[in-house]
């Protein structure tokens, strides 16, 4: 069975990236984003160097048997598989199962173990540092506030808001802030909420000098 002819650029992705990507991940989950990661190439960088370091400990340790299951193809920049299960069992240990032990190793230090729940004997392993996948504050934020009423004080002082429920949007990271309130209450000048507008909605930009103000469900 042969594979295309990028054979060889996918064996090099298998080598080089796959395990860098693994590493990367596992590294980005336990401590979080540093200033460093995001220098992308350096990051390309550091996950080809561990993905180099664990092949070469590979080809010391396994040697020739590492090529068990590819045969060269009938033409030179090609390669054929032979033994498909054999091929698949060493992808699946050597470079995606053993490079996310070692990468959870060299993290170890960073993760703790945490409840799950009630139970007193179910745990999971998380970043001690609190890392979260959300981007931003806002992004948070956002998540947690559906069915509520929010209000904007733009820097003039001008207040505008309404309720934040089905039909209204927000947008997040890598987009920037905004908010589409799908109705839309007039404001008074201290920034309570006065009577609705009928049929009216507002979109508004949140810039960095916006003062925005989620309030519960209950009517202000």
């Amino acid at each position: 069975m042969n594979i295309f002819e990028g054979s060889f650029a996918v064996a090099v992705f298998i080598i080089i990236a796959l395990p860098g990507l693994i590493y990367a991940a596992v590294r980005k989950w336990a401590r979080g984003e540093g200033p460093e990661d995001r220098d992308f190439g350096r990051s390309i960088a550091r996950g080809a160097v561990f993905a180099v370091g664990l092949t070469t400990i590979y080809v010391l340790a396994c040697g020739e048997s590492l090529e068990s299951g590819i045969v060269s193809g009938t033409d030179a920049d090609t390669l054929a598989i032979g033994d498909p299960r054999g091929l698949a069992r060493n992808v699946l240990f050597l470079y995606i199962i053993l490079p996310f032990l070692v990468s959870l190793a060299l993290n170890y230090r960073h993760l703790t173990w945490q409840a799950y729940g009630q139970s007193r004997r179910l745990r999971y392993l998380r970043s001690r540092h609190g890392y979260s996948d959300t981007p931003t504050a806002w992004d948070h934020a956002i998540k947690r506030q559906q069915s509520s009423w929010v209000k904007v004080r733009k820097p003039n002082g001008v207040w505008a808001g309404g309720w934040f429920t089905k039909g209204s949007f927000a947008s997040s990271y890598p987009e920037s802030r905004g908010l589409y309130i799908d109705q839309q209450y007039l404001m008074s000048d201290e920034g309570d909420f006065l009577r609705p507008i009928p049929q009216s909605s507002i979109f508004l930009t949140v810039s960095d000098d916006d003062i925005v103000i989620w309030v519960g469900e209950d009517t202000p």
